[in-house]
């Protein structure tokens, strides 16, 4: 039997947002007010332009989902834009998991010196419980995620020396 668990996590980055959307208004303002008190036709231009990109280029960046796909010993992360583009993060063969554990938890400390590549796929909230699993490879790889119960339960039981929770 094939174990297959799928989750969406939105990052919460709603002060980030909050702040581009400022900033392109002002910047959109700014540049009609100047074009309106020096006559400049070109700087309405330039501020429809900041307007256009603004909206439909930058901010869309800035809304995203991560989605965990666990299937059969493999956790697989992709990034998903504006609930329209996929982006593959990453793909790991948790045969090769040196261990999991809540973040925070003692026994993290396995190779607290060694070198190590973060990759954070997490939704950056405050009240989101984030695990970490460390990969046995040449750079010590780090993944911070927030699974939920069923993912959880499913690595516990196919890795459960290795899953510390």
């Amino acid at each position: 039997m094939e174990d297959y668990y799928e989750q969406i996590i939105k990052c919460d980055n709603e002060k980030t947002l909050a702040l581009i959307r400022l900033a392109i208004g002002c910047v959109t303002l700014l540049l009609i007010a100047v074009s309106y008190f020096l006559g400049v036709p070109t700087l309405f231009l330039a501020a429809l332009a900041v307007l256009i990109i603004g909206l439909f280029v930058v901010l869309p960046q800035f809304n995203m989902e991560y989605e965990y796909l666990y299937i059969s010993k493999e956790l697989s992360v992709d990034r998903i834009y504006n609930k329209e583009r996929r982006k593959k993060m990453g793909s790991y063969d948790l045969t090769n998991m040196e261990i999991m554990a809540p973040e925070g938890s003692d026994a993290l400390w396995i190779n607290k010196d060694a070198k190590s590549v973060v990759h954070d796929y997490t939704s950056q909230s405050k009240n989101g419980q984030v695990y970490v699993i460390i990969m046995k490879d040449k750079d010590s790889t780090r993944i911070r995620f927030e699974p939920d119960s069923d993912i959880l339960r499913a690595i516990k039981s196919q890795f459960p020396r290795q899953a510390r929770y």
